[in-house]
């Protein structure tokens, strides 16, 4: 199952283009939905179709960009195959490696992004922690 669902303070009403799910009314801004199949595209009709709405999947915020979704007047059309998670990471992560500029080099990465886990780094800390308190 997966949960979608749109926010914005002047969201009245929207549609869901998923064949389980119809046509929903907004209660204090927010209408979600939850679809048991995995279609590779949904389309959201809203109104008032001025706003843009903001999108949550399983209670996670979706950027619009990172998540390919394209937003038009009064549609949100948003790509949700089984590797959405994985494609989102994957974008997100080179997003960031690529504001970082060509030379960065591996600690400037981790630093920033947090890509390697360093379990020598761990243990040798570990290490001196365990002999700081046998000494004390």
């Amino acid at each position: 199952m997966i949960k979608v669902e749109i926010f914005h303070s002047a969201l009245e009403r929207a549609n869901i283009s998923v064949a389980e799910n119809a046509q929903k009314t907004a209660m204090d801004g927010s209408i979600s939905w939850e679809i048991y199949t995995a279609p590779e595209l949904i389309k959201i009709e809203f109104f008032p179709a001025h706003i843009v709405p903001k999108i949550r999947i399983n209670d996670c915020l979706i950027n619009h960009w990172l998540a390919d979704v394209n937003v038009s007047q009064g549609t949100l059309d948003l790509p949700l195959s089984v590797d959405f998670v994985t494609r989102y990471r994957n974008k997100d992560l080179q997003g960031r490696k690529d504001s970082l500029g060509a030379n960065a080099g591996a600690i400037v990465l981790d630093r920033n992004i947090g890509n390697e886990l360093h379990m020598d780094l761990v243990e040798t800390i570990r290490n001196l922690i365990n002999e700081k308190s046998r000494t004390h």
